[in-house]
């Protein structure tokens, strides 16, 4: 017999994260809900999130978050130190006295 997949690993990130979106909207503005109505809030909360989570998951996600985070360059590095040495000189007035 086939085994049933539990909810948790047959629901995608995406669908997820947009559930997770849309509760975090719903508590946030909950006098929008009322003026609406519970029909019309809900189809909003549907559009919205559909919207910001646009292109969210088309790269793999697990990617970009285990990459580590570049070092500076040697040429930043030696950018830094020429900048930190380099002092405004005294005006030319300042020098001719």
């Amino acid at each position: 017999m086939a085994t049933k997949k539990s909810a948790k690993e047959s629901a995608s990130p995406k669908k997820e994260f947009k559930k997770e979106l849309a509760n975090k909207i719903e508590s946030a503005l909950p006098e929008l809900k009322i003026e609406l109505g519970d029909k019309e809030f809900q189809h909003r909360i549907k559009k919205v999130t559909k919207i910001l989570s646009h292109g969210l998951h088309d790269k793999d996600v697990s990617k970009i978050k285990s990459k580590p985070k570049p070092t500076t360059s040697k040429k930043s590095k030696s950018l830094k130190k020429a900048t930190a040495k380099k002092q405004k000189p005294e005006s030319a007035a300042d020098q001719n006295l």
